[in-house]
């Protein structure tokens, strides 16, 4: 913890609803990173809000992130 900044708060964007991208939130949500999924079918991600919001990929963002990670195939 020492040789990394905080995540507390940090607001992050994961491109991806699979494993993958759930591993990863699961461990943001832990260090109090603030999470939100771009989906190409977020009805289908209701799981996914215990970690943060689900956006549709189709819709513009409204809002700038400070870090994004890229999951998808």
């Amino acid at each position: 913890q020492k040789h990394f900044p905080s995540l507390k708060n940090l607001s992050c964007l994961i491109l991806g609803t699979g494993g993958s991208a759930k591993a990863i939130a699961h461990s943001l949500k832990q260090q109090g990173a603030k999470i939100t999924f771009l989906s190409r079918n977020p009805e289908d991600k209701k799981e996914l809000t215990q970690f943060g919001q689900v956006l549709d990929i189709k819709k513009p963002l409204k809002e700038f992130f400070d870090l994004g990670i890229y999951t998808a195939p």
